[in-house]
């Protein structure tokens, strides 16, 4: 059977290097355990607290630059200052490509509780993989290239979302930066024309 059994002792200790004057008496308690001896008292009031910290780059920086390139290029093609109808085969890579690469900055801004990033780039990351999946359709014909003053209530239901969102993005960012609250604008306002002009 387990037995515990308790053996208190009072002993006398006198260091190697000390006097005899200097002999402090001390009281020990053991606890043995079978054969393996325990002490007593042991402390149980500490907390140990590890803190780990990722020497990383804010994620929302990728993430405004993934914004930004296929905005850029997607915009001036739609004001048609470049490009045919033949252009969509060469713009779905581009928007699958920078949509991935903006919903993986929204999650590590998740991780890092940057709650204005998770938000802006998830849901625009969103947004151009819906356009890049679009385009794919359209470069082969099944859906209608947005252009040459296309119309598409859906599509303008799309942008007057993404203004909505944006919309409430600016008022976050002005707790934020200047560049953030000048991009957030800029989407804002950008959204807002592409929405009426998508609309019959």
């Amino acid at each position: 059977s387990f037995s515990i059994f308790i053996h208190i002792t009072s002993h006398i200790h006198t260091h190697p290097l000390m006097n005899t004057d200097m002999a402090t008496p001390a009281s020990t308690t053991s606890v043995y355990i079978k054969d393996t001896v325990l002490p007593a008292a042991a402390p149980t009031n500490t907390v140990e607290t590890a803190i780990f910290l990722s020497p990383i780059a804010a994620p929302g920086i990728l993430g405004f630059f993934s914004f930004a390139v296929p905005a850029v290029i997607l915009g001036v093609r739609w004001a048609q200052w470049y490009g045919t109808a033949a252009t969509a085969i060469y713009l779905w890579p581009m928007l699958l490509a920078f949509g991935i690469v903006q919903l993986l900055c929204a999650l590590f801004s998740y991780h890092a509780r940057d709650n204005l990033a998770t938000v802006f780039h998830g849901i625009w990351g969103s947004a151009w993989l819906a356009l890049g999946i679009y385009y794919l359709y359209a470069s082969y014909g099944v859906l209608p290239i947005l252009l040459d003053g296309a119309k598409s209530d859906e599509i303008g239901i799309w942008f007057a979302l993404l203004a909505a969102i944006s919309f409430g993005a600016l008022l976050a960012s002005f707790a934020q930066s200047l560049g953030t609250v000048l991009t957030t604008l800029f989407t804002t306002t950008a959204c807002i024309l592409a929405s009426i002009a998508m609309f019959h």
